[in-house]
């Protein structure tokens, strides 16, 4: 009998690069759920002045500041704004922000974490397309992309979609 233990954590990036009053917020990987869910419910979406969104805050966060452990690793990037950087948006006004999340997307791969990137309307789809293709080019193939539809009234459309991704890395 194979026992698994699921730690999961979240971090919500905003856009402090745009706007200063924003700030990027993580909580800690945990098994016990209730305080994470309770955390996400008391979280409300904020941005800057900008479409494009801080995904280069959001990876160190992750990379950087949560405890990851040796087993099966999994992002899921949920995303209606592309992120900062020309080579993700066009025509973004914070164009050194795309080498550091090259750097991190590569990082991701090194790590053998997978991302599962959950894509809200077309906005993201430049930054998703160029985050799998560095991840790729490094040899490695666990970056999905999939089409979150927000119209769907299903309440367990969302839950669905993520135990899916969970289920297919373990």
């Amino acid at each position: 009998m194979m026992l698994y233990d699921f730690k999961f954590g979240a971090v919500f990036y905003r856009d402090p690069i745009d706007s200063h009053s924003d700030s990027n917020d993580c909580y800690p990987f945990t098994s016990e759920t209730v305080g994470l869910q309770n955390w996400v419910r008391g979280m409300s979406a904020t941005g800057g002045g900008d479409t494009p969104e801080d995904w280069v805050g959001g990876y160190n966060i992750a990379l950087n500041n949560m405890s990851w452990r040796s087993g099966n690793r999994l992002i899921i990037h949920i995303a209606d704004a592309g992120a900062h950087g020309t080579d993700y948006t066009s025509g973004d006004k914070y164009p050194s922000e795309g080498p550091k999340l090259d750097n991190y997307i590569r990082e991701c791969a090194k790590r053998n974490i997978t991302i599962v990137a959950f894509k809200i309307g077309s906005e993201p789809q430049k930054s998703f397309d160029r985050s799998k293709y560095l991840y790729n080019n490094m040899g490695k193939s666990n970056y999905k992309i999939q089409e979150f539809d927000q119209n769907k009234k299903d309440p367990g459309y969302f839950t669905d979609l993520v135990v899916n991704a969970i289920i297919k890395v373990t």
